[in-house]
């Protein structure tokens, strides 16, 4: 077991290894300054050497860290030091689903497995986080089949450091493995490969993944959202996980619909929107009377008031021409 004096220096024990996966290694761990045990994942050395990669890393560490959920691990510490980086994060009661997951078999519970994976990430994107590299290694459950989900964001540093990883991410969408954008239909195809090793074994699922015939055991109701989860254009996927587990009719949790709404994404709206006008504090957002006319607020202003002279003068018509028809009846009297 790997102890070395960076991670002692940096105040940590390590007392056992749980995992090994295309990041490096997860221990158990003790803080010894504030006396609590903690995940600790110790980084490929790679990611500290190359320049960088590190800084990529610790920007999808502290977008992780701002998700407030119970069914994801949440982030506690990090660290640098020559050849070595960490990210530690509190102790899930549960094992890694690499550990439940057959060959050849799926696992019991593994519709409400799939429904407790869906939800921390739904929460996520909410957030304007995606996982994009959901695994056996990071998702943790428990024995009372209680689902916790750790690792957020990491595949982007893979995306541009190709070379940073010890081994593949375990189940990515084509346009990942081709380096291209991703997106919430990324993790759809994932979700669905997970769901297959969960009811059918991680054999069936590998199949499935890189294009191969779904289990014939598959009813037909699931085997035609499955098979749009697992199509190789994202735009025909499902826009989020939220939408392929309610084809497959499973409930998850209630959470805002389109990830553009998340407070993050609105603050980046806000912000575009005080640059485009040129705002500064303590000045009117309003343009001024020198820039009338050229503001489509006040364009709406000037029709406003168009429209306001205009029934002023159809009720000045009527009054005049009210008053003339009762001069000539009078007339005729």
């Amino acid at each position: 077991m790997e102890n070395s004096d960076f991670f002692k220096e940096s105040g940590y024990l390590l007392t056992d290894l749980i995992e090994t996966d295309c990041w490096g290694d997860i221990y158990r761990a003790h803080h010894v300054p504030l006396d609590r045990d903690v995940f600790l994942r110790a980084f490929e050395p790679a990611i500290s050497d190359v320049p960088g990669a590190w800084e990529l890393m610790l920007a999808e560490l502290q977008a992780w860290a701002r998700i407030d959920h119970p069914g994801v691990l949440q982030v506690l510490d990090w660290g640098q030091g020559p050849g070595r980086c960490f990210a530690t994060m509190q102790p899930s009661d549960g094992e890694p689903l690499s550990r439940l997951l057959s060959e050849q078999s799926g696992v019991e519970g593994a519709e409400d497995i799939f429904k407790d994976i869906v939800a921390p990430v739904e929460a996520a994107r909410a957030w304007g986080v995606l996982h994009l590299g959901l695994g056996p290694t990071n998702i943790w459950v428990s024995a009372e089949r209680k689902v916790q989900v750790s690792d957020y964001g990491f595949w982007y540093a893979a995306r541009e450091f190709p070379g940073l990883v010890g081994k593949s991410i375990v189940f990515p969408a084509p346009e990942q493995l081709s380096q291209s954008r991703a997106s919430a239909a990324s993790d759809v195809f994932t979700l669905a490969v997970i769901y297959i090793a969960l009811r059918h074994g991680l054999e069936a699922a590998r199949q499935a993944a890189f294009g191969g015939d779904l289990p014939a055991d598959v009813d037909s109701y699931a085997r035609l959202a499955l098979s749009r989860a697992l199509h190789p254009q994202p735009l025909a996927r499902y826009r989020c996980a939220g939408d392929f587990a309610g084809a497959l009719g499973l409930m998850t949790v209630e959470v805002p619909h389109d990830y553009r709404d998340c407070p993050l994404c609105r603050l980046k709206q806000e912000l575009q929107l005080e640059e485009s006008n040129g705002d500064r504090p303590g000045v009117s957002m309003r343009p001024s009377m020198a820039d009338k006319g050229d503001a489509p607020a006040d364009n709406f202003v000037q029709q406003e008031d168009a429209a306001q002279w205009a029934r002023y003068v159809w009720v000045a018509i009527v009054v005049l021409a009210t008053l003339a028809a009762v001069i000539w009846w009078m007339a005729l009297r």
